[in-house]
């Protein structure tokens, strides 16, 4: 499930995508509008040409020794060259002197007085019936207060494209990408900070066990949208969790009142021999030992606290053998102990117990008569049971501890490994299957070293 959620996503992603293109369709209207706005203005881009030209002069000139140098940009130099009936300039002093000039012979055709000219100034001359526009524009340099002159007859080299590119760019670009820059970021963290309850409110539901006293989500602190959203899942929740209360007491009351007629069959058939008897005395220790296994997940499942103490994992397991060491004899097996120094484990007595009753069932169950089972505890927090079957194949290892899974032809309703497992859960721990030493399998029950308990109920099942 969180895969999933993590394959989607977000809506910050999505809110932030979507201003991105938003903010991309108001860039290239802006752009289109001044487009528009100076292509239909001629005369407008004809002054703006003239001035980013002077710019570009004065840009280039310098004062070495008291003399005024100019230096120009490569393809400048060239269109002033290439074009020279088409593009000229002339700067001139605060005395009137020509300091540098391109191409004069177009100015011979568009006289205009050099000395008292305003601070800009710009007129249009025909020139041999080609419409001439000139511009004056007076600067403020470090080679002193200087006068540029442009005069620009047509335009073979494009400089319409690059001044419209130029203004395009200081237009719209440059005021426009920050802000789009800083809308975004904006958003983004407010998005985020908006949708925090929201987080917050999945982390809780997360965080929420089935065995909590109350499925409930605190909607404390959270804005109406998400209080009501939030109220709507917690009735949800608290629906789900009466169906599941109704239906462990109707397991719990079932199994329970399934002993009672189980054991006095177990009693009246014990006054009876012979095969079909025994057949019988059989079927009932089966039944026994399924409304047994029920009658404990139906209390694992419970809301009641455990229980917990400091646990000797090695005094549990003696514990268990002496009370199934009967059984074992009957079948004719041998039961051994090792202990390699098992840590203490904070859990409840009663629950472990069982988990290690299951395993060593399971291993009388699969076992052929003759062989051993050990049971070794440690090192660390860890009991292990194993024993000389045939083992269990790698591909039903992630199966067996299922409910009602078991392999073919094995007696029992596969429940006895489930219990195992919910057991070492409840403990924070978990059980796993391997293969044992001398063949056949192993279980190991791993506790962790400070285990964080979940709040579940459990009590040891009656015998």
């Amino acid at each position: 499930m969180t895969s999933v959620a993590n394959a989607r996503p977000s809506l910050t992603r999505k809110l932030t995508r979507q201003l991105l293109l938003l903010g991309a369709a108001m860039v290239v209207l802006q752009f289109i509008v001044v487009v528009i706005d100076y292509v239909t203005e001629d005369e407008k881009m004809s002054v703006l040409m003239a001035r980013h030209e002077a710019s570009a002069i004065v840009g280039s000139l310098s004062r070495v020794d008291g003399q005024v140098h100019l230096s120009l940009s490569h393809g400048a130099e060239e269109r002033y060259r290439v074009f020279s009936n088409d593009y000229a300039f002339r700067v001139i002093d605060d005395k009137g002197a020509v300091l540098v000039e391109r191409n004069p012979s177009l100015f011979r055709s568009l006289p205009f007085e050099p000395t008292g000219l305003p601070h800009f100034l710009t007129m249009q001359r025909q020139v041999n019936g080609v419409l001439t526009r000139v511009s004056v524009e007076e600067f403020e340099t470090p080679a002193g207060q200087l006068w540029v002159a442009v005069a620009i007859r047509r335009d073979p080299a494009g400089l319409y494209r690059l001044v419209l590119l130029h203004e395009t760019m200081s237009h719209v670009a440059e005021p426009m990408l920050p802000l789009l820059i800083l809308s975004l970021i904006v958003t983004i963290l407010t998005v985020r900070r908006g949708l925090k309850p929201l987080t917050e409110a999945a982390t809780r539901a997360s965080e929420l066990s089935q065995y909590a006293s109350a499925l409930r989500i605190s909607d404390a602190g959270m804005p109406a949208e998400v209080a009501e959203l939030v109220g709507t899942i917690n009735a949800s929740l608290e629906r789900v969790q009466r169906a599941f209360a109704s239906q462990r007491e109707f397991l719990a009351i079932a199994a329970h009142e399934l002993r009672t007629p189980l054991a006095i069959m177990t009693l009246q058939l014990g006054k009876l021999s012979g095969d079909a008897a025994a057949t019988l005395r059989q079927d009932v220790d089966h039944m026994s030992r399924l409304v047994n296994q029920l009658l404990m997940i139906a209390r694992l499942e419970g809301s009641a606290p455990p229980t917990t103490e400091s646990l000797n994992l090695a005094n549990v397991a003696r514990g268990v053998i002496e009370r199934i060491l009967p059984l074992v004899i009957e079948q004719r097996r041998s039961l051994a102990f090792e202990d390699h120094g098992a840590a203490p484990v904070v859990g409840t007595a009663d629950l472990i117990s069982d988990a290690l009753r299951n395993l060593i069932e399971n291993a009388l169950r699969h076992g052929p008569a003759g062989t051993s089972i050990t049971v070794a505890c440690g090192p660390g927090p860890r009991l292990s049971v194993s024993d000389c079957g045939s083992g269990v194949p790698e591909a039903e290892r992630s199966k067996i501890f299922d409910r009602f899974m078991h392999g073919p032809g094995s007696p029992g309703a596969g429940l006895g490994l489930f219990i195992v497992r919910r057991i070492a859960e409840a403990h924070g721990g978990q059980v796993t299957v391997g293969d044992a030493d001398g063949g056949g399998a192993r279980f190991t029950l791993d506790f962790p070293d400070t285990p964080a308990m979940p709040s579940v109920s459990a009590s040891r099942s009656q015998e």
